[in-house]
């Protein structure tokens, strides 16, 4: 059932862009972010779709990955203004939890249970 997932990836540089590829290959409905959309230019062309922010790739995405080098760049994806926080249908304390280790700011609160937004 590749085609009824909608599969969301931010960082698109030297792994994240050849993971990308390989779940558009694999049949999924793919929308991307990268801080520079010129990385994202093949994927596009294979039939990608492009989001403007982390934000949002989460609204119209049902799985998200990222593959981005530094705990900051994770924190600022996820939690920063236009965020994926902002804009995800379902989250858990454990999503985040990994990324967070490093962070100086506490989760927000709807980080700390799940939910399911309509």
């Amino acid at each position: 059932m590749a085609n009824d997932v909608v599969v969301g990836f931010i960082g698109l540089g030297t792994m994240g862009g050849k993971m990308a590829t390989n779940i558009l290959k694999a049949g999924y409905k793919v929308v991307v972010h990268d801080l520079h959309r010129q990385s994202a230019g093949h994927h596009l062309q294979a039939g990608a779709e492009w989001a403007d922010t982390p934000r949002a790739l989460a609204e119209k995405s049902d799985v998200i990955f990222t593959s981005l080098p530094e705990p900051a760049d994770v924190e600022r994806v996820s939690l920063g203004a236009d965020g994926l926080i902002e804009g995800v249908k379902k989250i858990c304390r454990q999503t985040l939890k990994a990324s967070s280790r490093k962070s100086t700011r506490p989760l927000p609160p709807r980080a700390r249970t799940c939910s399911m937004r309509r």
